[in-house]
């Protein structure tokens, strides 16, 4: 397609996008560390490389996570190191030049880092999808805007823009390489994909694949050559950043002799959990944590990709096919081989890096599209999101032989949110009961256990003192009552 013509985005339109998108992320990003123990590892990865100047977490304060792995005696954590490296380095910032620490001023220190890492990805990510839909549909601003909320504010990647996790952060570096490669900027895309692939390997190194396939059809001679020699920045930092924390160029869970904690409680494949049911990948992508369940926006996208891949008016039929497959591949391997939809999360969010991708063509749906009918689905995903924002990392599914009682009472975990929300929002009113009686447990005793997890997993000790006060009340309510009628 010839852009030459297209009315670019205003710079201070960037800009405001970026700006409205931060602010947003600023408001709902959290200051806690959650039980779930994933932000948990790499916070403990980041305070061990500053504050006590080597690669283990023996000594942080976050060595109680489950994501670790023991070698020789010594804790390390089992999250690809590359971008816990990138947090430490803010980290020395921080407390260089303003004096915070997570001994002095743990609350702190924990939103600043989220924000700086996750939050400012996210916010580039949704300047990047708003400029790229306006350069290859040229949709009205209305449409825009729509599309962009959808993206921002409308899916399981707005849930998890406001905690330390990876899949966001990757979601940004893969589109800004995709942009890059339709764009014809091979160089970049290398870049970008190489950074993609060091903070989420499975992914980032699928789409590393893909985008070669899609730059072999370039117009411009020499461009897969350059494209390869800057992708091979990708298992040098990969390697590189590996041997900077473990000492060798293998991922810390792939140690001979060392021990996974988060492997070790159900059935597993190199330490990574693998299903237990035979529906399991339809579940990932239309059961209570799938996909498409929590962010049903998300169906729009894949029917305006269906219908590109028809036409190819975008990008040509044989990118939109390799872009398809990319998409394909990285559902596939997740749904097929990774267990337990993500451990305590708020829905499957190991497709949250492709997100971006299956809504890129939403544009020409919108177009298309009632436009009660697209409100009525962006509003149900928006609160969809939110509901998630609330706990990114609820207590919830657990395989069969790790299975806590309490913890996977809630199959649902849209449900189970909802419900602590209203618990503390509104107390023991009407709409709280019925709630937690549908999402949690029609019996008392389970539904209150589950509560007080879910306020402590988020570390809100008030909340979960609040709620022990309440359940000691009613029993003691319901025996004097029981004393009287006796």
């Amino acid at each position: 397609m010839n852009q030459a013509n297209v009315p670019s985005v205003r710079p201070a339109e960037k800009i405001l996008v970026f700006l409205v998108s931060l602010g947003i992320l600023a408001i709902f990003t959290h200051k806690t560390v959650f039980l779930a123990g994933n932000d948990a590892s790499r916070f403990a990865q980041i305070e061990s490389l500053v504050d006590y100047h080597h690669p283990t977490i023996n000594e942080s304060r976050y060595n109680w996570t489950i994501d670790r792995v023991t070698i020789d005696g010594k804790d390390y954590s089992n999250k690809p190191p590359f971008f816990s490296i990138v947090g430490a380095g803010l980290y020395t910032i921080l407390r260089t030049v303003l004096g915070l620490s997570f001994a002095g001023h743990e609350r702190l220190v924990v939103y600043l880092l989220t924000l700086l890492m996750v939050g400012l990805s996210t916010a580039w990510l949704v300047t990047k999808y708003y400029v790229a839909i306006q350069k290859h549909f040229q949709p009205t601003r209305k449409v825009r805007y729509l599309a962009t909320a959808a993206l921002g504010l409308g899916t399981i990647l707005t849930s998890f823009s406001v905690t330390l996790n990876n899949h966001t952060v990757a979601a940004a570096f893969l589109f800004a390489a995709f942009c890059a490669v339709i764009e014809e900027k091979v160089v970049k895309a290398g870049i970008l994909a190489s950074i993609a692939f060091c903070i989420d390997p499975a992914p980032g190194g699928i789409f590393l694949a893909v985008f070669a396939v899609m730059v072999l059809h370039s117009r411009t001679q020499g461009s897969f050559v350059r494209y390869l020699v800057s992708a091979s920045l990708a298992p040098a930092l990969f390697c590189a950043s590996n041997w900077a924390i473990i000492g060798s160029i293998l991922p810390v869970k792939m140690i001979p002799g060392g021990l996974d904690y988060s492997g070790q409680i159900a059935r597993n494949l190199a330490n990574v959990l693998l299903p237990d049911d035979w529906l399991y990948p339809l579940k990932c992508l239309f059961g209570w944590h799938g996909l498409f369940t929590v962010s049903p926006v998300l169906l729009l996208g894949v029917y305006g990709f269906i219908k590109q891949l028809r036409t190819g008016a975008a990008l040509g039929r044989p990118q939109t096919r390799w872009l398809g497959a990319g998409i394909a591949a990285t559902i596939l391997l997740h749904i097929v081989f990774v267990g337990s939809y993500g451990g305590w999360s708020y829905g499957f969010r190991y497709l949250i890096p492709i997100i971006p991708l299956c809504l890129f063509f939403l544009p020409q749906v919108i177009r298309e599209l009632r436009p009660s009918l697209f409100a009525a689905l962006l509003t149900i995903s928006i609160l969809f999101a939110f509901i998630g924002v609330y706990h990114p990392w609820p207590p919830g599914y657990e395989q069969e032989t790790g299975k806590d009682p309490v913890v996977s009472l809630v199959k649902n975990p849209i449900g189970g949110n909802l419900s602590a929300w209203l618990h503390e929002k509104f107390g023991n009113r009407m709409v709280t009961k019925i709630a937690e009686s549908t999402f949690i447990s029609k019996e008392l005793r389970p539904r209150y256990l589950y509560l007080n997890l879910f306020f402590e997993s988020k570390d809100d000790k008030t909340t979960a003192e609040k709620v022990k006060a309440e359940y000691v009340q009613i029993i003691k309510k319901a025996r004097g009552s029981t004393s009287k009628n006796t």
